[in-house]
């Protein structure tokens, strides 16, 4: 997911795992930029692991991105009074970019849009949607497939056209 984003990425398996790289690469004097932490993990979970890396790093702590399959309430109140970001599985390469940029931008240069809840956005569009048809056209199955399955997720009724042709039948014959 991060090819040809000229970054450097490490990959643990676990939140002890990620406790003792942190520490070896602090002293190393290297530090990292960002976390990207996943929710139900053998031993601690996302959440406890980044209460860890806060003890050991303290103010220096960078920003956490918490990444969960599931958008269980639990998990969601509990991450955002810790985390700056919660990514739903799955995840596309365009909402990781736009989250990284976000959280690694300067606390001084985030707009007030830009500090808000990742769920924001989803919890609007059910709240003021939920119910409603939309119509994705798309060629590509894997494409069709991921974009019916969060806009399914947000309350929406999905239908799909495989291509164009058909998308101008369907949104003729039904109103979406």
């Amino acid at each position: 997911i991060f090819v040809g984003w000229q970054m450097t990425v490490d990959s643990v398996m676990g939140g002890a795992a990620a406790l003792r790289r942190v520490e070896t690469e602090l002293r190393a004097g290297r530090r990292y930029d960002v976390f990207v932490i996943d929710w139900r993990m053998s031993g601690f979970d996302g959440v406890a692991t980044l209460r860890h890396l806060r003890a050991l790093l303290g103010t220096d702590t960078p920003p956490a991105i918490l990444i969960s399959a599931s958008d269980e309430p639990d998990m969601r109140e509990r991450a955002h009074q810790q985390f700056d970001a919660v990514l739903l599985k799955p995840i596309l390469r365009s909402t990781m970019r736009d989250t990284l940029l976000r959280v690694l931008q300067p606390q001084g240069d985030r707009s007030p849009m830009q500090g808000a809840r990742d769920s924001d956005s989803e919890t609007l569009l059910r709240k003021q949607h939920s119910g409603q048809r939309v119509l994705v056209v798309e060629d590509n199955p894997i494409n069709q497939e991921v974009a019916k399955a969060l806009l399914v997720r947000a309350g929406l009724v999905v239908e799909t056209a495989e291509n164009g042709v058909l998308g101008v039948q369907y949104a003729l014959a039904s109103a979406y």
